[in-house]
C-alpha cells in the first residue's frame, strides 16, 4: 500500500485515500523514511531550508521523536551567523542586480539572523538574511522546549535567540516596533514583496510568542515583560497598517504604497493571536478570493516576478502549496471552520508530497517528495483523525 501511494501521486492521478487512520500512517511512514536520510525538503532540493526544517521539526516533535528534531535544532542552531561565518548573498536581491556576492563588509549586519539555506556555504537568498527563517528558527525551538520540558536545550539556546531577537529588531526600519524586509526576503522568493510583509510579519509575531514562552520556561522575569510588551504592541502596529475593511493586505511596500490583493500567507498573522472577528473576515475573504476546484491557491493579481519569470498558475503565481494548505486548515479549525477545514484537508491529502502543483493541470508540478508538504499535512491530519494534537501556534 506505501508503493502504491507513491506511485499514484508520483503519476499524479486523480488518487483521493478517504481521510483514515490506515492512509495516515501509510503516509507517516513514508515521510519518516524520507527525513532519515536527511533534512533537506527532498525532491532535487539538497540543501538544508531553515523555513522548511520548521515544519518538518513540527512533525518530528508531534511524533514525539525528541532525539530526531533536537538533531535537527542543532544542525540549524550551529548555522546561525556569527562574525566568522562564510555567507553568500543576494541571489535574489535587485540591490546585487540578482548576482550572487560574499558578506564582508555587510556580515556585521547578518548576526544573528539565519541564511535561506545551508549548503557548501551559509546562503541567504536576498539583500540580508530572511526575517522568516529566522523567526522559525526561534519557533521551532520553543515547540521542542514546550513539548519535552527541556530546560537544558532552552538554557542552550537562549543567548542565540537574544541574538536573533536583536537581528529582527535591526530590521525594523522606520522604527514602528514592525520589520521590514527588502525584495525576496521571504518563502515568496520570486514575488519582489518588500516592506510590511503580512507574512513576514506573522512570522515575527509567532517568533516574539515563541521567544516569550521560552522565557517563561526559564522564568526570566524581566524578559517575560519585555517580550509581553513587545508582542502586544507588534500586534496592534499589525492591526493599523495591513487591515482594510474586511481583510489583510499583502503588503505595504517601502515607500508607502498598500499593496491589496489576496494572499495565502497572511494566513500565518491568524495563527498568533489575531482577535476572532477580523480573523474570521480574513478566511472568509481568503477563501472566496483564492479558491479553484475546491483547493485554495497561494496568490492571485501578480504582474511582475524576479529573477525569474514565472506565468499565472505556475511556482508562487497562483498555485497550490500544501504546506500553505496545512496552515490555512489549521486557521480554519481553530476559528470555528470546521467543516471547511475537513473538506480542505481531504482535498489536498492526496497531493501532500508535491511542492506545488498548478490548479489548472496536476502535472504541472515541483519537487517530488517534499517533506514540507506532507509534514505540513500530515501534522493537521493527526488532529482530525486522533483528536491529540495540539495547535501549532496555540
Amino acid at each position: 500500500m506505501l508503493k502504491l501511494l507513491k506511485v499514484e501521486i508520483e503519476k499524479n492521478r486523480a488518487f483521493k485515500p478517504n481521510l483514515s487512520l490506515e492512509s495516515y500512517f501509510i503516509a507517516k511512514k513514508y515521510l519518516n523514511n524520507l527525513i532519515s536520510i536527511d533534512f533537506s525538503p527532498g525532491g532535487y532540493y539538497r540543501e538544508i531550508w531553515i523555513r522548511d526544517s520548521f515544519f518538518i521539526g513540527d512533525f518530528l516533535i508531534c511524533e514525539g521523536d525528541s532525539s530526531t528534531s533536537l538533531k535537527l535544532i542543532d544542525l540549524i542552531y550551529r548555522n546561525q551567523i556569527n562574525s566568522c561565518s562564510f555567507v553568500l548573498y543576494g541571489k535574489g536581491s535587485p540591490h546585487t542586480n540578482f548576482k550572487v556576492k560574499r558578506a564582508k563588509k555587510e556580515l556585521k549586519d547578518f548576526i544573528g539572523g539565519f541564511p535561506t539555506y545551508i549548503g557548501q556555504a551559509l546562503e541567504v537568498y536576498g539583500r540580508y538574511p530572511d526575517i522568516d527563517s529566522t523567526c522559525y528558527s526561534i519557533a521551532l525551538l520553543s515547540r521542542f522546549v514546550e513539548e519535552f520540558k527541556s530546560k537544558r536545550v532552552a538554557e542552550r539556546y537562549w543567548k542565540n535567540v537574544e541574538t536573533s531577537l536583536k537581528y529582527l529588531d535591526s530590521r525594523d526600519i522606520d522604527g514602528d516596533g514592525l520589520p521590514e524586509q527588502f525584495h525576496n526576503e521571504d518563502w515568496g522568493d520570486t514575488l519582489m514583496r518588500c516592506g510590511k510583509v503580512s507574512y513576514t510579519i506573522g512570522s515575527y509575531l509567532l517568533a516574539l510568542k515563541s521567544a516569550l514562552r521560552i522565557a517563561e520556561f526559564l522564568g526570566l522575569t524581566k524578559k517575560i515583560e519585555e517580550l509581553s510588551h513587545r508582542f502586544s504592541d507588534a500586534k496592534k502596529q499589525a492591526i493599523r497598517y495591513l487591515w482594510r475593511d474586511d481583510h489583510f493586505v499583502d503588503y505595504v511596500d517601502l515607500s508607502g504604497k498598500i499593496v491589496d490583493r489576496p494572499s495565502q500567507d497572511s494566513i500565518l498573522l491568524l495563527l498568533c493571536g489575531i482577535d476572532k472577528s477580523r480573523a474570521s473576515k480574513h478566511l472568509k475573504y481568503l477563501t472566496k478570493k483564492l479558491s479553484f476546484k475546491g483547493h485554495i491557491m497561494n496568490i492571485t493579481g501578480v504582474k511582475k516576478t524576479a529573477p525569474l519569470y514565472v506565468p499565472r498558475f505556475i511556482y508562487q503565481n497562483s498555485a497550490i502549496w500544501p504546506w500553505l494548505t496545512g496552515l490555512t486548515i489549521r486557521a480554519l479549525n481553530v476559528y470555528g471552520f470546521k467543516l471547511k477545514a475537513r473538506k480542505l484537508l481531504e482535498r489536498i491529502f492526496p497531493y501532500m508530497f508535491f511542492e506545488w502543483f498548478s490548479p489548472l493541470f496536476t502535472r504541472l508540478s515541483g519537487s517530488y517528495p517534499f517533506k514540507t508538504g506532507a509534514s505540513s499535512i500530515l501534522s493537521i491530519a493527526k488532529f482530525f483523525l486522533t483528536k491529540a494534537h495540539r495547535s501549532l501556534h496555540g
